[in-house]
This record gives structure tokens, C-alpha cells and sequence, in this order.
């Protein structure tokens, strides 16, 4: 039997989100998450090697909305 990773809790006070926080929190999977900042559909910042996605962008909401009508 295998055991699934559950990650760990998210900081609340965290600014940032790694891309696997990011899809934890949107439920989405992860490739879809590097797939969106790669294209320019998600708003990220790299530091070294490692892309952080703005908390404040997740929560605005912005994640899924289309064009208005």
C-alpha cells in the first residue's frame, strides 16, 4: 500500500506560494499551475530556481475568470 504525501500546512502569513501550494490551494494540479506561469496566465516571481506564486493574486480571485462579456 502507498502512501500519499499530504505536503506541509501552509503558512498564512506566507506572501508567497510555492507552485505546489498553489494548486493545493486552487485545486488544480500541479503541471497546471507551471503550464500557467510559463504562459504568462499566472503572475509569478523567480528567486534562484524556485517560482513563487503571489498569495494575494490566489485570493483576489483573479484564478479562472474569463474576459467580460
Amino acid at each position: 500500500m502507498t502512501q500519499r504525501r499530504k505536503g506541509q500546512p501552509i503558512d498564512p502569513e506566507a506572501k508567497f506560494l510555492s507552485p505546489r501550494q498553489a494548486a493545493r490551494v486552487l485545486g488544480v494540479s500541479e503541471c497546471l499551475v507551471y503550464r500557467l506561469v510559463g504562459t504568462d496566465g499566472m503572475p509569478a516571481r523567480r528567486l534562484g530556481g524556485r517560482i513563487l506564486i503571489p498569495r494575494d493574486w490566489i485570493e483576489s480571485g483573479e484564478f479562472g475568470q474569463r474576459g467580460s462579456e
